[in-house]
């Protein structure tokens, strides 16, 4: 396989998990609110600061699962 064809595939696979963990964080998180709306007191940056870890673990589960999912399936396993 040429050094090109190995790149392209490589991309493929980086764009492709990436789709999937956004795809995945966007559905996780559709119910979670938006607890920054009203003032920026102490009590609301540390709902802020809860908030923004569960994103955070939400996008890493969905690009995991997403990577996983690749390598089982291999889908850009020929370079066309």
């Amino acid at each position: 396989m040429a050094r090109n064809c190995i790149l392209t595939v490589l991309f493929a696979y980086l764009a492709t998990a990436y789709l999937g963990a956004s795809s995945y964080y966007m559905i996780a998180t559709r119910n979670y609110g938006t607890p920054f709306k009203h003032s920026l007191t102490q009590e609301q940056l540390k709902i802020r600061k809860a908030a923004a870890g569960k994103r955070y673990r939400a996008f890493l589960t969905g690009l995991i699962l997403s990577v996983l999912l690749l390598l089982i399936t291999k889908p850009f396993h020929k370079c066309l």
